[in-house]
């Protein structure tokens, strides 16, 4: 039996052969598709993929290429890691042990109720006590921090009792409804990561001042499970997070808990200066409670890839007794240069366990950095310095498809953020050769108030701006936005590129705009769907939004949301609120501004008040397909639709819901017409434009020109700058002319 025959084909040659003639033929035309497809991926989707200035991403490789001179390819150079430092002499780090004076206030924080887990914070309180013998008068003292509160005349606190400021009365009264009444509100509210608290006496002299944290080794009960941070004992260090204790809250009632069981504690390290420069001696110093005699503690100072161990307790043998202060270490280092990274931390020689670590062994961070840089870095923007080593440079940018995470320090106005993660972030734009990145700060290491930092190449932008001036146009007009600017990027010491830094939204971003309790969802469907329509299941809902903040609540707020946009009766009481209505027309006149078509079924936010009735407002995300920017590729779109957004004005992947819900209401119509000729005739005026445009190319001017000979682009960026301006004062006549029509005027 013939092969054709076992293959149950014909086994007559002439069928072979024009089977055969026919699957070639079949191959060659898939061959071709498979051409064009590629091409079409590598050009079509990505116009720019071999038109950056001698430097492209080599498809199906795994490595960065860049044309030399002679049209040559060569490996993209990526920078070495910090070398070993040469010359530091552990034998001359000076270390000092001695006795710590602390002299307790005889009125003290004793309770902080920083993070109910309901009634959206505000049966926040602070509890003070007197723990004196004798009453004292509070008239002029004073709480600040986090939150600011002026004791009023007649306010005297008797002898061994204790007082409350809160946040809010009412709610307060509410859930403490045995307590006694509070004396006053306070201002502000207390951040649930964290926050500095002080207590100021008439003459303005710090009795309390201390920064409590919600990780460990703070008491963790305290951070939303329904507990308060409470003192301890009055004698004890408010700075030491081990002098307080999670317990349900007492307000007005504190008595001291068991401190018999305190064991060694090591708090308030730090080292001075705190940004130091190639001229400064750096000194650590933290503070110990507890008995050091017997105890084999250690400081440990890791530099240039060694550690070194210097033994504390040893050094008691002169005589230092137990003091209820506690300790003072002080370690002087010998002089570092500059780019030396100093990782240290304390640690029991015979503990097994975290517990006897400081920072403790299973932290995000478990080590203290300090970094040594020059004092005045040149230039006009923010410079970051990323410390990584070579092979997580590869492995970041390897994973273009996905997101692998890598470690990194973070080096910021002298301080060093350690052991931080990144990725790379976007999507289309991970096939450039510039690439975005995301970073991550570890939650016992803020950067300021943010977890996360969004660094934008920029690179298909041939001004590199637009996306920083989109942002300040939504500011501008008033609405909701993200703050947006340009910084500078060092790898290891070495220039990396200029980038756009986006806020992220989050907590910290929802309690700053006084939205501490609301739920933020990003527009994040893959299947460009997320445009506020209803779907048959709430499952789909999942599918197409994130869920960024309150994530342990139910999806029903966005859910009821979207499903009362397909009725006109429930539409109309979406947009009752005057000020749902006006922000959301400021929104929209952003938009308009912008020419924002890419933020319609997908890259937006939508986020829900807690409460009733429904209030609601959007934020915008991803402005990088703006100010001129369409499918055409070209950057010279002025004259997209004033109604942008609805059903009948898309974008290019399609309309949203709420614009269609919005502007086909006549009144709601008008008032957006209105608004708008407002804003461009006082906001988004010819002068804004032509002092924004000055003022970023005065901050790029020392940055712009070495990113593009080092990535590629627009060499002459400065000219693409008076092209933007074109663009926006084109879009400026384009808008006043249409909003004159349909105005009447």
């Amino acid at each position: 039996m013939s092969r054709y025959r076992r293959a149950g084909l014909p086994s007559d040659n002439g069928m072979a052969m024009r089977w055969s003639q026919r699957n070639l033929r079949a191959f060659r035309l898939l061959l071709v598709i498979g051409l064009l497809g590629w091409l079409g991926r590598s050009f079509w989707l990505d116009p720019y993929f071999e038109l950056g200035k001698g430097i492209r991403s080599a498809p199906g490789t795994r490595a960065w290429e860049r044309r030399d001179d002679r049209g040559r390819r060569a490996p993209l150079p990526v920078a070495p890691a910090v070398p070993s430092l040469v010359g530091f002499a552990p034998e001359a780090v000076i270390v000092e042990v001695r006795p710590r004076d602390f002299q307790p206030s005889q009125i003290r924080i004793t309770e902080v109720y920083y993070h109910p887990p309901s009634h959206g914070g505000q049966d926040e309180f602070v509890e003070l006590t007197n723990s004196g013998a004798e009453p004292v008068s509070l008239a002029g003292w004073a709480l600040r921090g986090g939150v600011r509160y002026l004791v009023p005349e007649g306010v005297v606190l008797a002898a061994k009792a204790s007082v409350v400021i809160c946040r809010d009365r009412d709610a307060f009264n509410r859930h403490f409804v045995e307590a006694a009444e509070p004396i006053g509100v306070f201002d502000g509210g207390l951040r649930n990561s964290g926050e500095r608290l002080q207590l100021l006496d008439d003459a303005g002299k710090a009795q309390d001042d201390f920064v409590f944290r919600d990780t460990d080794p703070w008491p963790i009960e305290a951070d939303g499970e329904g507990a308060s941070l409470q003192l301890r004992d009055h004698l004890l260090d408010a700075s030491d997070p081990l002098a307080w204790v999670g317990l349900v809250p007492s307000p007005g009632r504190h008595e001291s808990a068991s401190a018999a069981d305190l064991k060694l504690s090591v708090f308030g390290v730090r080292h001075q200066p705190a940004k130091p420069g190639p001229d400064d001696t750096v000194v650590i110093g933290a503070n110990v409670r507890g008995d050091l005699r017997g105890q084999r503690l250690q400081l440990r100072i890791e530099v240039g890839g060694e550690e070194h161990a210097f033994p504390l307790g040893e050094m008691l043998e002169g005589g230092i007794q137990e003091t209820d202060g506690g300790f003072l270490v002080r370690a002087q280092l010998p002089r570092l240069p500059v780019g030396a990274l100093v990782r240290y931390w304390f640690q029991l020689a015979e503990a097994d366990d975290s517990s006897g670590r400081w920072p403790r062994g299973h932290a995000a961070t478990p080590n203290f950095a300090c970094f040594v840089s020059e004092t005045d870095p040149e230039g006009l923007v923010p410079v970051y310095g990323l410390l990584m080593e070579p092979g997580d440079i590869r492995s970041l940018h390897e994973g273009h498809g996905g997101n692998q995470l890598v470690p990194a320090t973070l080096v910021f106005d002298g301080v060093a953020y350690d052991r931080l993660s990144m990725r790379l972030r976007g999507a289309f734009a991970r096939r450039w050769p510039k690439k975005a990145y995301k970073i991550f700060f570890n939650r016992d290491q803020l950067f300021g108030r943010r977890s996360r930092l969004n660094l934008n190449s920029g690179w298909r932008d041939p001004g590199m701006i637009r996306e920083v001036l989109a942002y300040q146009i939504y500011g501008l007009v008033g609405a909701m936005t993200l703050q947006s600017r340009l910084v500078r990027v060092d790898l290891n010491g070495e220039f990396w590129g200029l980038y756009v830094e986006v806020e992220q939204p989050d907590k910290r971003y929802l309690e700053e705009q006084g939205l501490k309790d609301a739920a933020l969802y990003k527009a994040d469907s893959p299947r460009n769907q997320s445009d506020e329509r209803g779907f048959d299941s709430d499952f789909e809902y999942t599918f197409h939004y994130r869920k960024e903040t309150k994530e342990e609540r139910p999806c029903t707020d966005l859910i009821s949301f979207c499903r009362a946009l397909q009725s006109p009766e429930s539409r109309r009481q979406l947009f009752h609120d005057p000020e749902v209505r006006e922000r959301f027309i400021n929104y929209l006149c952003g938009t308009a501004i912008t020419q924002n078509w890419d933020g319609f079924n997908k890259n937006h936010y939508i986020g829900f008040e807690a409460g009733d009735p429904m209030r609601w407002f959007f934020l915008p995300w991803d402005l990088d397909r703006t100010l001129g920017d369409h499918w055409s590729w070209l950057f010279d779109e002025t004259r997209l639709s004033i109604w942008l957004g609805t059903s009948g004005n898309p974008g290019v992947t399609g309309w949203n819901r709420v614009f269609e819900a919005a502007l086909s209401d006549p009144v709601f119509r008008g008032e957006y017409l209105t608004r708008l000729q407002q804003v461009l005739n006082e906001a988004f005026s010819e002068d804004w434009i032509q002092s924004g445009l000055a003022e970023l190319e005065r901050q790029m001017a020392g940055d712009a020109s070495e990113d593009r000979r080092r990535w590629g682009g627009e060499q002459d960026w400065r000219r693409e700058l008076g092209r933007i301006g074109e663009v926006l004062m084109e879009r400026r006549r384009y808008l006043l002319k249409a909003v004159r029509l349909e105005l009447g005027r």
